[in-house]
């Protein structure tokens, strides 16, 4: 088992020490091994806990909806479990309100690019590939 330090766990998570300090204050990671130094150690666990955290964050999935999850995960009742359907279907949820937000965007800008008469050749082949 690897053992990392703060500052290691913060360029492969993309987290700020801040961050991760605060998401070890709410629980969402076992306990952190400290050295006779009182430094931090995460185990490749932890560290791949904190990246699960950070796709789920970016789905704007809420900081509680990932506790429950990441509890029943390490409870290992998911099967069948109506609490981590529940869970799981707000996390579509969000992930589909973004995609949505995000198609609209698409939207948007493929109207902006039909009506601009100075868009790259290369960029309109693009829009009208995707179209």
């Amino acid at each position: 088992m690897n053992e990392h330090r703060l500052g290691d766990v913060c360029r492969l998570t993309g987290f700020s020490q801040r961050r991760v300090r605060h998401y070890e204050r709410m629980g969402l990671l076992d306990k952190v091994r400290r050295t006779t130094g009182n430094q931090r150690r995460y185990s490749d666990a932890q560290v791949e806990r904190l990246k699960t955290i950070r796709r789920l964050r970016a789905a704007h999935v809420p900081l509680t909806v990932i506790r429950s999850l990441l509890r029943l995960v390490s409870s290992n009742s998911l099967g069948g479990d109506a609490q981590a359907l529940t869970l799981v279907l707000t996390i579509c949820g969000a992930m589909r309100d973004e995609l949505s937000a995000i198609e609209g965007l698409v939207v948007v800008l493929r109207e902006r690019a039909a009506d601009s008469r100075n868009v790259p050749a290369e960029v309109m082949a693009l829009h009208s590939r995707s179209g």
